[in-house]
């Protein structure tokens, strides 16, 4: 949801100032416009919704040609930073009328009115139904944290970009290797995790995927065991580092990253030269290996969707050709696309499936994701003897399905004889670390109660994640 606001560039308000408004007869007025230019700095306030509220950060500068622009950022949205710069449409007013400006906002084109005397900005969108305020105004900008941001590239095979990002303090830091999900991704949206972290003395290392960039590698050619190579790179490039401590370097890995993590673990285990992170976070992760969760993914969306047992024989059924080497290429293309087919018309394709689980053509049989990817964490979680485990949880997770993981997690790190495993479930979330808009309405003894819920990151993951840091000593502040 918000990767798709970002896209559509909500982030808003810009304001000519100098010159930009008509002139007054009045001297008092044209002293006000005068002082306008202090309009530059920042400001605080509120989206504004059926009584609910977006809280928002508006920061007001010059470009380089001199325009002002406006940097917006979201605090609901956690680890997104300042969007923009964005300019709006000025009307100078005039005839004891006051400035106002206009501008494509996150709910269509937003009309604020200036006022001079205290340079609180105040408007709405005319189009948006139910309707939407914005209200701003001037306030003390935040203290500024020092973060140091270094370039790094992961030696390998196909070298990767990263970042290492370093709080304040000479460290040695603790940190946090950052491990993305499924797919083909650079690290942007780590990077705005990252810098949280730092806030609070954590440093981290992001880095893109083998293929995400200009590494000339196709991503539908990276296998399970190439994503734990460039991870343990990543992880050993962050231990080499003179300002990072060794013994308080983790993982933390996102849905489909938890399987990397726990394949970086396996592989120090056994290294002579690696040593065992200092701690596994998993974020939507699984426990199970990555055909079970195919498979209980299924079931559990298929419950979801209401479907009949013939689509979830289906879903099955495209599983076993993902992982059939025996049968030609062509007669599994054409199942395949049987399977496709079906699943589209029925209206279950995007629910079910991610496009890499199906072959453009025959003869990219083997990019199908179920092919790339094979792996089992069970003998890893069962060696894990004393490694600090937190798992955070989506209660209503069907591509996860919280029972089934937190369960399985438990019982093998019990096996392990580790008794440091936290598990955190987050009420009413699904397989993602946000939640969008949606007009609520909330059972009460007499009306209900009905309000908006703005999108927002879940604060949980975050909070519980910084919790367990602190208590291990890596979180300093």
């Amino acid at each position: 949801m918000l990767d798709r606001l970002a896209r559509v560039g909500l982030v808003l308000i810009c304001i000519a100032c100098p010159r930009g408004f008509a002139q007054e007869s009045s001297e008092t007025a044209d002293e006000a416009r005068a002082a306008l230019h202090s309009i530059e700095g920042f400001y605080r306030g509120a989206y504004q919704r059926l009584g609910s509220v977006l809280p928002v950060e508006v920061r007001l500068e010059r470009d380089d040609s001199g325009t002002l622009v406006a940097y917006e950022r979201f605090p609901d949205w956690i680890y997104y930073g300042f969007l923009g710069p964005e300019v709006v449409t000025v009307e100078p007013g005039g005839n004891n009328a006051q400035p106002t400006m206009a501008f494509d906002g996150l709910y269509g084109p937003v009309t604020l009115t200036l006022d001079e005397q205290y340079r609180e900005l105040i408007g709405g969108t005319a189009s948006a139904h139910p309707a939407v305020t914005l209200h701003i105004k001037r306030a003390l900008p935040p203290p500024t944290i020092s973060i140091v941001e270094r370039e790094l590239v992961v030696p390998g095979v196909v070298p990767l970009a990263a970042t290492l990002v370093l709080p304040e303090g000479d460290g040695p830091h603790g940190c946090v290797v950052h491990l993305a999900g499924r797919g083909c991704s650079t690290r942007s949206r780590m990077l705005g995790q990252a810098r949280v972290l730092a806030e609070y003395g954590v440093a981290s290392l992001v880095f893109d995927k083998r293929g995400s960039s200009a590494d000339a590698f196709d991503c539908n050619d990276v296998t399970f065991a190439m994503v734990v190579d460039d991870a343990v790179a990543a992880y050993e490039l962050a231990i080499a580092q003179p300002e990072i401590d060794p013994a308080r370097t983790g993982l933390k890995g996102g849905s489909a990253g938890a399987w990397t993590a726990h394949g970086v673990a396996e592989r120090a285990l056994t290294s002579p030269t690696t040593p065992t992170p200092a701690f596994i976070i998993t974020w939507v992760g699984p426990a199970t290996s990555i055909e079970q969760q195919q498979r209980d993914a299924a079931e559990a969306i298929a419950q979801r969707l209401g479907l009949d047992e013939q689509a979830l024989a289906l879903a099955f059924e495209q599983m076993e050709l993902a992982m059939d080497r025996q049968t030609p290429s062509d007669e599994l293309f054409l199942r395949f696309e049987r399977i496709r087919k079906q699943a589209e018309e029925g209206g279950w394709l995007g629910p079910m499936f991610a496009p890499s689980d199906f072959p453009a053509n025959a003869e990219a049989i083997d990019t199908v994701w179920l092919r790339r990817f094979s792996y089992d964490p069970t003998n890893l979680l069962r060696s894990l003897e004393d490694t600090p485990y937190l798992a955070v949880f989506g209660e209503l997770d069907d591509v996860v399905p919280l029972e089934k993981n937190a369960a399985r997690l438990q019982g093998l790190l019990d096996e392990a004889g580790n008794s440091d495993l936290t598990i955190v479930t987050i009420p009413g979330q699904r397989h993602s670390t946000e939640h969008g808009d949606m007009s609520r309405t909330l059972r009460m003894p007499g009306p209900d109660l009905v309000y908006w819920k703005f999108a927002r990151v879940e604060p949980l993951f975050m909070e519980s994640t910084i919790e367990i840091l602190r208590v291990h000593g890596i979180a300093t502040r």
